[in-house]
């Protein structure tokens, strides 16, 4: 992963993992739901996999609700 993405992942986690609790009321879902999030930003391998393009639609939508938080 490049430091650019590191540092937005660090800078953001609180607030998505909040927003995420928000919907879910459960702690350990909503941070598995920020950690899918993160997987679908367009660019971003994390584990080896790589990204269908159905996800590369869905990941603006997932950043732009983060954005508004």
């Amino acid at each position: 992963m490049s430091p650019d993405f590191t540092a937005f992942y660090d800078a953001t986690w609180s607030r998505t993992v909040a927003c995420a609790y928000a919907i879910t009321g459960d702690l350990v879902a909503a941070e598995d739901l920020a950690q899918e999030g993160a997987r679908l930003l367009p660019g971003v391998a994390i584990g080896g996999t790589s990204q269908s393009s159905a996800d590369q639609a869905v990941a603006p939508a997932c950043h732009r609700q983060d954005s508004s938080v």
